[in-house]
């Protein structure tokens, strides 16, 4: 009898125990931390907490048909954690851009010269090798290093054609900036040059913003209509989000390099204005609105990096986002566009936000630090990107056209929504602690000393109580003595369920090729008039209880088909029938069909056996040794003496 169960499963369901271990280690060091403190490092902890009070945002989002309380519980359940993935692979981590730009509206007289300011250009074989210009020209990668940040990094300028491939180069109406120009522009690691306090201030930076708002962004009544305040809203959003990353990652002292929350800093910019928040979400969901709509284009563009597993990953993470069950039930069209420019005036305010829009583009180019003009090129790209997809493609035709973008548009979209995500979530994270704090109520716990908290400096730099704690010999000697007899027999238990499960693995994608097509494997899959049934007989190597599950394996993902519920007895003959169609050949990749029991521990895995068998016994012989050590050289307790950095050399 052979049972069909819908839906995906990993065989890694049994990892989360990896964790008991550390766990037991966590609880004894809470144990025995010295209580002769004025105050433990939990009591620090509670005395820190924050309620959501000040956060009273609820409701349906201003211009939008999502709630607040439902935008925040899908960002953190679903949308920031797989963007945080997404802009980690290969595809979205390099973007294209033009940082030695002249500023078409005023002269270049203010560059910002913090060593923040710059940014790492990496040598070209750190490049996907789609990206990579022909071999022979350039900088020798053994020449440079790439190091995060590093002001004197070179810039590499040179495009490949290869990196456009299965991508059309289509203006953006809705930017002055595309990727047409490619002998302007080098490649830029996003993941080395973080959007973050850069000290880009004064003069320069004030001037820019005054050039958005003042001449480009007019901020107009809440009772004009939608569109006249649509260009507002997203660049106030756009530039909360900016403000919320100055403050999350600030620097503090250039001297020592320290880093940190400037909360005071995140309230007076964006907490202390509830229209900064909402704007915020404002254009959270309006950009998330044109991921959605751009789905089915996003779904079949060419992510070619050179690397098959991860650009599967790239693709198989978008799909996972764009088709996520919960945020389509939640918030199904966070934006409505066909509400806008309609009537006789609608085309005309249109173009005239583009206008506006394009000039705003533009001023990037009026940057003077090269991070923040990186950043802003990115996101102001990203915004342009949303317009194009929800309200046309020139300009002057309707949105229902066939969509094309650019590489740098899609690479852009999705930066973009991700930087908006984590700012949600800061918001929330940052926000009641800020809050509380400016209204004096944590005044006795943490107090704000040139814009930055005592407490989360000293948490930070390890100097809490809790965090130095004086153990005797006694208690070390015991600690790791009772985590290495508990973690022993748990490796034992874990290692024999482990060894308990049968399983039979079958590599179809290599017994199911014809004879004549062993040495030519693409071949065959590739021709269509070949059939690709295959029938198999497996011998069960030993007596296996149901359930048996039956699994299709590719490389590093399980798809879960069959449940068989009969027992299964030694040397009996199973025959399989599969259907070899996928094309595994062209990635290298394998094919195999798993037949496997299970235990109480899960599936088979001898890792987490070993492991716990191997820690315990590591820190029994620990112990052992630190206990003969003792015994050898005695010390007295409270003998400062003892302690290096007490000692003083001979010459002093």
């Amino acid at each position: 009898m052979v049972k069909s169960e819908g839906g995906k499963k990993t065989r890694g369901n049994q990892w989360y125990r990896i964790f008991i271990g550390a766990a037991v280690v966590v609880l004894l060091a809470i144990v025995f931390v010295p209580r002769n403190s004025p105050a433990s490092f939990i009591d620090r902890i509670k005395s820190c907490y924050c309620s959501q009070e000040g956060l009273n945002y609820h409701g349906l989002v201003e211009d939008c048909y999502c709630e607040y309380e439902t935008v925040d519980r899908i960002n953190v359940e679903v949308l920031y954690p797989v963007l945080q993935q997404i802009v980690n692979y290969p595809f979205f981590r390099y973007f294209k851009v033009k940082l030695g730009c002249d500023c078409p509206f005023w002269p270049d007289d203010s560059m910002c010269y913090s060593r923040d300011c710059g940014v790492c250009d990496c040598p070209e074989n750190q490049f996907p090798e789609t990206f990579r210009k022909p071999s022979g020209t350039g900088l020798s990668s053994d020449k440079l290093v790439c190091q995060e940040e590093k002001p004197e990094a070179a810039v590499n300028r040179t495009v490949d054609a290869k990196a456009f491939k299965g991508w059309m180069e289509v203006d953006n109406p809705w930017t002055n900036d595309d990727e047409t120009d490619n002998a302007e522009m080098t490649y830029v690691d996003l993941q080395l040059n973080h959007e973050r306090n850069t000290g880009y201030t004064g003069p320069s930076a004030r001037r820019i913003w005054d050039a958005i708002y003042l001449e480009n962004c007019h901020k107009y009544p809440s009772e004009d209509c939608q569109e006249k305040r649509i260009l507002y809203k997203l660049i106030s959003g756009l530039h909360s989000s900016i403000s919320i990353h100055i403050a999350a990652e600030y620097h503090f002292e250039e001297e020592t390099n320290m880093w940190g929350q400037n909360l005071s800093l995140m309230y007076d910019r964006v907490l202390k204005y509830p229209d900064r928040v909402r704007n915020l979400y404002f254009t959270f969901l309006f950009v998330l609105r044109s991921v959605i709509k751009a789905k089915d284009y996003l779904e079949q563009a060419d992510y070619d990096t050179g690397n098959p597993s991860e650009d599967m990953n790239t693709q198989l993470s978008l799909k996972k986002l764009l088709n996520d069950h919960e945020l389509l039930s939640a918030c199904p069209k966070p934006f409505d566009e066909a509400k806008l420019w309609k009537g006789q005036s609608g085309p005309e305010l249109m173009k005239q936000t583009q206008r506006q829009f394009r000039n705003i583009s533009a001023l990037m180019d009026c940057v003077g630090c090269g991070k923040c003009r990186l950043w802003g090129k990115l996101q102001v790209l990203g915004l342009g990107t949303a317009l194009k997809i929800l309200f046309s493609v020139n300009g002057d035709e309707p949105s229902g056209q066939q969509l094309q973008l650019q590489r740098n548009e899609v690479i852009a979209s999705i930066n973009l929504l991700n930087r908006l995500s984590e700012s949600v979530k800061l918001v929330h994270e940052m926000g009641p602690l800020a809050e509380r704090i400016h209204a004096g109520i944590e005044a006795d716990v943490v107090s704000i000393r040139q814009g930055r908290s005592s407490f989360i400096y000293q948490f930070t730099q390890q100097n809490l109580p809790a965090c130095k704690p004086v153990l005797s010999p006694a208690w070390v000697v015991s600690i790791f003595l009772v985590v290495g007899v508990l973690f022993i027999p748990a490796g034992v238990v874990c290692l024999h369920a482990s060894r308990s499960v049968v399983e039979i693995v079958y590599r179809y994608d290599v017994e199911c090729v014809p004879e004549p097509f062993k040495g030519n494997k693409l071949a065959y899959i590739e021709n269509d008039f070949i059939p690709k049934n295959c029938t198999k007989f497996l011998k069960v190597p030993r007596d296996m209880k149901a359930p048996i599950y039956v699994y299709y394996q590719l490389d590093n993902y399980y798809q879960n088909h069959r449940r068989i519920e009969e027992d299964l007895d030694a040397d009996d003959i199973i025959s399989v029938n599969l259907l070899n169609n996928y094309n595994t050949y062209s990635f290298n990749g394998s094919k195999k069909i798993v037949l496997s029991t299970s235990s109480w521990f899960g599936g088979h895995n001898n890792f987490l056996g070993i492991a716990y068998i191997s820690i315990g016994s590591s820190f029994i012989f620990i112990a052992c040794l630190f206990l003969l050590l003792h015994i050898k050289n005695p010390r007295s307790y409270g003998d400062t003496s003892n302690i290096s950095w007490n000692w003083k050399h001979i010459s002093d």
